[in-house]
C-alpha cells in the first residue's frame, strides 16, 4: 500500500511539473516576444526619425546650391550665402528654429537667437563628418518655445557642403515641432503593441494545445503504469511465494537426504533381535535417533523463520558455536577431530543462519565421512561488515576427477551406498540465500569447499 502510495505521489508531481513547466514555457515565449518587439521598436523609431532627416537633407542642400549660383550672392563670403539660404528654410511648417555650425562643430548664427549658442555633441559631430544625417527627440523639458509654448522637438542635424561636394562646409541644425512624429510614434508603439498580443496569443494557444496534449498522454500514460506497476507488484508477490515456496520444497529435500541414513540405521538395529543388541548397538540406535532429532528441529527453525519472517540476526561466533555443538562429540566419538575456527563477528540476517547451517551441517558431515579415524575435519567461519564466508575443509582422499565434473548435479556421489543428491540440494539451497557454494580444492590431501553470502 506504501509503494501504491508513492506512485500515487510521484504521478501527482509528475502532472504538477508538467503544468510548470507549460507555465514557464509561456513566460519565456512571452519574454522573447516583448524582446523582439521592444528591438522592432527601436529600429522603427530610428527609421522614422531618420526619414524626416533625409528628406529635409536634399531641400538644405538644394537651396543652398541655389543661392550659390544667384548672381546677387557672388561678392558674398560663403558662410553668409549659407546663412540667408537656409533663413528662407526656416519658414517651413513646423520650425522652430535653426542653427549653422562650423566644421568644427561651433555655431556660426542661430535663428531665433534663444536657440543659440549650442555646442555639438563629439559623436553628433563624427557622425556628420561621415556624412551621415543625425535625429533625435527633445521632449517639452528642453525648454524649446514658440509664442509662449513649450514643444516636444524633433532636431535634426545635417552634413551641408559648398562647391565641392566631396568638402564639409558646415552643419546645420533645424528645431522642429515633434507633435506630428511622436503621434505617428504612438500609432506605430500602438500597431507594434497589437500585433505582439496577437503573435503571443495565438503562440501561446498552439503552445498550450500542445503541451496539454502531451500532459493528457502524459496522464494516460502514468495511469497505465500505475496499472502496470500494481500488475507487477502482484506479480511480484506471487513470484515471492513461489520462490518461498520452492525454498520449502528444497529445505524438505534436504531434511529427506538427511534422514535417509539415520533410518536405515536405526531400522538395522530395529530388526536385531533383543539379544543381539549390545550397549554399541544401543548407542548408535540412540545416536541416529538424536540426529534425526537434531535434523527435524532444524528444519523445523528454518520453515518457521521463514513463514514469519522474523527480522532477528545471529553473529558468526554464534554461527561456529553451533556447527561445534552438532559436530564435535560426533568427530570425537569416531575418533576423528574437528576445529571450528571463527574471525569476525558480524551479524548474518535470521533466514541466510538458518539455511546456511542447513548447508554448512551438510558439507561438515560428508567430511567428516571422507576421513578416516585420526582425521581433522577444519570449518572456518570468517565474517566482514557486509559479507560471510565459511570454509569446510578435510585431509580425505579427495573426489575424483570424473565426481569433480558433475559435483552438485543429482545423481553424483562419492559414497558406495550414496544417491548423489546432497550437493545438489545444498547448491539449491545456496541460491535461495544469494550465496555463492564451490568446490575450491580437491586432491589426494584433502578438499575444501567454500559458501559465501552477504550477511543481509
Amino acid at each position: 500500500m506504501a509503494d501504491l502510495d508513492r506512485k500515487a505521489e510521484s504521478s501527482r508531481f509528475q502532472m504538477s511539473s508538467a503544468y510548470v513547466a507549460l507555465l514557464g514555457v509561456l513566460l519565456v515565449f512571452a519574454s522573447i516576444v516583448a524582446s523582439v518587439t521592444i528591438s522592432l521598436r527601436g529600429d522603427l523609431k530610428e527609421g522614422i526619425l531618420r526619414r524626416e532627416a533625409e528628406a529635409l537633407r536634399p531641400v538644405t542642400q538644394r537651396q543652398i546650391d541655389r543661392y550659390r549660383e544667384d548672381e546677387l550672392f557672388e561678392d558674398f563670403e560663403a558662410e553668409e550665402v549659407m546663412i540667408y539660404a537656409l533663413m528662407d528654410t526656416y519658414g517651413m511648417e513646423g520650425a522652430l528654429g535653426l542653427q549653422l555650425f562650423n566644421c568644427d562643430g561651433e555655431s556660426v548664427a542661430a535663428m531665433p537667437k534663444e536657440t543659440g549658442p549650442i555646442v555639438l555633441d563629439s559623436k553628433i559631430v563624427r557622425n556628420l563628418e561621415e556624412g551621415d544625417s543625425v535625429s533625435k527627440i527633445s521632449f517639452a523639458e528642453a525648454g524649446y518655445t514658440s509664442q509662449g509654448e513649450v514643444f516636444d522637438v524633433l532636431e535634426m542635424y545635417l552634413p551641408i557642403t559648398y562647391a565641392d561636394e566631396n568638402e564639409c562646409a558646415g552643419f546645420v541644425r533645424y528645431a522642429m515641432n515633434g507633435e506630428r512624429i511622436l503621434l505617428e510614434i504612438d500609432e506605430m508603439d500602438a500597431k507594434l503593441t497589437r500585433q505582439a498580443m496577437i503573435s503571443f496569443g495565438s503562440g501561446s494557444f498552439l503552445v498550450s494545445v500542445i503541451m496539454l496534449y502531451a500532459i493528457s498522454r502524459l496522464r494516460v500514460a502514468n495511469k497505465k503504469l500505475s496499472q502496470e506497476a500494481i500488475r507487477l507488484e502482484a506479480a511480484n508477490t506471487e513470484l515471492e511465494m513461489l520462490a518461498k515456496t520452492s525454498a520449502v520444497g528444497a529445505v524438505a529435500s534436504h531434511l529427506i537426504h538427511g534422514l535417509k541414513n539415520p533410518l536405515a540405521g536405526l531400522r538395522q538395529h530395529v530388526e536385531l533381535s533383543e539379544r543381539e543388541w549390545g550397549e554399541d548397538d544401543r548407542e548408535d540406535a540412540r545416536m541416529a535417533a538424536k540426529r534425526m532429532q537434531d535434523m527435524i528441529n532444524d528444519v523445523v527453525e528454518v520453515l518457521r523463520v521463514d513463514r514469519k519472517g522474523a527480522s532477528y540476526s545471529v553473529t558468526a561466533g554464534e554461527f561456529a558455536d553451533e556447527v561445534k555443538r552438532k559436530y564435535a562429540s560426533l568427530a570425537s566419538g569416531e575418533g576423528k577431530r574437528l576445529d571450528v575456527a571463527v574471525e569476525g563477528d558480524s551479524e548474518i540476517e535470521a533466514r541466510k543462519f538458518g539455511i546456511a547451517l542447513l548447508i554448512v551441517s551438510n558439507l561438515t558431515q560428508n567430511a567428516l565421512e571422507a576421513i578416516g579415524a585420526g582425521g581433522t575435519v577444519v570449518v572456518s567461519v570468517v565474517s566482514w561488515s557486509d559479507r560471510f564466508r565459511i570454509e569446510v575443509s578435510d585431509n580425505g582422499s579427495g573426489f575424483s576427477k570424473e565426481i569433480r565434473s558433475k559435483l552438485f548435479s543429482p545423481g553424483s556421489s562419492s559414497k558406495a551406498t550414496g544417491a548423489g543428491i546432497g550437493l545438489a540440494i545444498c547448491k539449491q539451497l545456496a541460491r535461495h540465500i544469494e550465496a555463492d557454494l564451490e568446490l575450491i580444492k580437491s586432491d589426494s590431501t584433502g578438499s575444501i569447499m567454500r559458501l559465501e553470502a552477504g550477511v543481509n
